[in-house]
């Protein structure tokens, strides 16, 4: 197991400000719902201001949303740049650290115009980060996670799940990251921090968690 000297570093003034993958933030992190609900628009007189208009939540399912059979009741909302196939959808979110994986998330309109010669290139729009979830804390005993899944985290056994020791300031309990919940956000969504995972560990974790997946894949085309 690696001791904190080999996982942790703190960012200088300027490394924070530029955003460095394995970088720790703080992120809006999706929870899990098992249903899917989205805002639509009760009452409205359309002639007066979008702050004036009365919203509602409506459960759906994945097939209804923006579906053309329920388009009597999903209008277009230019006030919130609302097309027909698009939703406002109500997200679960709680205030989490996260691992900042990949910095380069660009309009794709906007960079394949950068390809084809029109324009210059895009700035980062979003970054991809990796959850981070504690796996134990103090006086919470009852919703620590089980101590032989701890043991397979720390020991590198879960190539899914990176270990990630407290380390006193932003990770005050020991913790994990999530490789395989994956999460977008943009750049003014985010907190950063000084705290960020040294290139080696980061890089190894996901080098085996790619040849994990891989070898996954693979073993099913067989």
């Amino acid at each position: 197991m690696a001791g904190l000297d080999d996982i942790y570093r703190q960012l200088t003034p300027a490394e924070r400000g530029r955003h460095v993958p394995g970088q720790i933030f703080w992120i809006p992190a999706y929870e899990t719902m098992r249903d899917y609900h989205v805002v639509r628009v009760g009452r409205w007189d359309r002639t007066t201001d979008i702050a004036t208009a009365n919203f509602k939540i409506e459960k759906k399912s994945i097939s209804s949303i923006g579906a053309p059979s329920d388009l009597f009741h999903h209008m277009p909302i230019p006030e919130l740049q609302l097309k027909m196939g698009e939703e406002l959808l109500v997200k679960k979110v709680k205030r989490r650290p996260a691992l900042l994986v990949l910095r380069d998330c660009f309009d794709t309109r906007r960079l394949a115009n950068t390809y084809a010669g029109i324009g210059a290139k895009p700035n980062p729009q979003s970054h991809v980060f990796a959850p981070i979830f504690s796996l134990r804390k103090e006086d919470n005993v009852g919703q620590n996670y089980p101590e032989p899944f701890i043991g397979k985290v720390a020991l590198g056994e879960l190539p899914e799940f990176l270990h990630l020791p407290a380390e006193g300031t932003v990770l005050r309990n020991e913790s994990m990251a999530v490789f395989t919940q994956f999460q977008m956000h943009g750049e003014s969504f985010v907190e950063e921090t000084t705290l960020c995972l040294k290139s080696l560990y980061l890089a190894t974790a996901l080098e085996t968690f790619w040849q994990d997946l891989e070898g996954q894949i693979l073993a099913l085309g067989e």
